[in-house]
């Protein structure tokens, strides 16, 4: 993390040097828009890169959760991370993470049970 920070050193009331205006709510939120539209954009070439992967900031997020929730890290630290207000909205996006998961393993298992072949197992 160092590293980075040192790589791009910020002029800004920003960590990181990707938003550079400070002066207007308008502003500041049209370069923040601009600024996700572009990492977005780059996400999807990798995505196509890497064989047709969906990859958005939002899959980002979604991953990174999921991961801190398997490594078991404590939900006021995946809370402050996500930038939710509170734990309450955090432990909600959770469930819909574990509920992906339910669903994309019933999915699986169905298709692997009645898969292709069609054959009953």
């Amino acid at each position: 993390m160092q590293a980075i920070l040192e790589r791009y050193p910020s002029q800004t009331v920003y960590l990181l040097p990707i938003l550079s205006k400070t002066e207007g709510p308008e502003a500041v939120y049209q370069q923040y828009r601009y600024a996700l539209w572009r990492y977005n954009a780059c996400l999807d070439m990798l995505g196509r890169m890497l064989g047709g992967l969906k990859l958005t900031s939002y899959v980002s997020r979604h991953s990174w959760a999921s991961a801190a929730r398997q490594q078991n890290v404590p939900l006021s630290v995946i809370s402050q991370s996500m930038g939710h207000d509170g734990e309450k909205a955090t432990e909600i996006y959770l469930k819909s993470l574990e509920e992906g998961v339910i669903n994309k393993t019933n999915h699986d298992l169905l298709n692997n049970v009645f898969g292709k072949t069609g054959k009953k197992m």
